[in-house]
């Protein structure tokens, strides 16, 4: 497995499968109607399956995860499964039990890895505004398709956005405070065309979503766990990459 596929692979975070999609063209007046909605609803609990390939070097990853939402704007992300890999036809299994948490109301994230009893903080503290915070909608960000639908029963607006080399197209819960509940991303060789087979996508569908916060206890992160700065957390969180880099080096200096 070479460095660019442990990173593509590192960057897996997301969702699940068995979302049956119906999508029928809607007047923008509901799709408005829809984001207002968001406002109404600030929990959420999701669960999701995400698929990445990349032909080329013949990489597939496969990833469950979880997001959640809870009522003061604390947003929880937690890997459900080890990553499945499969790099250059070998099958390989990555433990990760790391959670980390982005807190809605001041600039601030934490991530904990209960494994290592490590954690790593991000961000000032300092708080954020709540009508500049809520203001920032993700229904807004992306450009409408004019397409809404259902996915596991709540109401979905579609919407999509071209960042350089790669095609977006999002369908997002207005309920669940505009949580993607499907996303695929499809990544071409250059920046004009997005014509053609893609050179990698990543899928990520919901399989479980609720309006219920998850509980208290997944946002807690002990108290005794070792604080560490973000070369040592992605150090610890990418052990495969220091062993692909040694195992390199010594290749390059068996060969002088």
């Amino acid at each position: 497995m070479n460095k660019k596929q442990l990173l593509y692979a590192a960057a897996i975070v997301v969702t699940a499968m068995g979302a049956g999609l119906v999508l029928a063209p809607k007047s923008v007046p509901i799709i408005h109607q829809l984001q207002a909605q968001a406002q109404k609803s600030t929990t959420y609990t999701i669960k999701y399956k995400q698929i990445s390939s990349d032909p080329a070097s013949r990489f597939v990853g496969t990833d469950l995860f979880l997001q959640g939402k809870r009522a003061n704007g604390d947003v929880l992300y937690k890997n459900l499964a080890p990553h499945e890999l499969v790099a250059d036809g070998v099958r390989k299994t990555l433990s990760d039990n790391r959670r980390s948490i982005d807190y809605g109301a001041h600039r601030l994230w934490r991530g904990y890895d209960p494994d290592r009893k490590i954690k790593m903080t991000t961000g000032d503290g300092s708080p954020i505004e709540a009508e500049a915070y809520y203001t920032g909608n993700k229904c807004d960000v992306y450009k409408k398709t004019g397409k809404s639908g259902k996915i596991l029963g709540f109401d979905v607006v579609e919407v999509q956005q071209y960042q350089g080399n790669l095609d977006v197209v999002v369908w997002m819960a207005p309920d669940l405070a505009c949580a993607p509940l499907k996303k695929i991303v499809k990544k071409f060789s250059d920046d004009a065309g997005h014509e053609g087979e893609p050179d990698g996508a990543t899928i990520t569908e919901a399989f479980e979503a609720s309006t219920e916060p998850p509980p208290d206890s997944e946002f807690e992160i002990p108290a005794d766990a070792q604080e560490v700065n973000q070369s040592e957390w992605f150090k610890q969180a990418l052990p495969e990459l220091d062993a692909k880099y040694t195992a390199d080096k010594k290749s390059r200096e068996a060969g002088k």
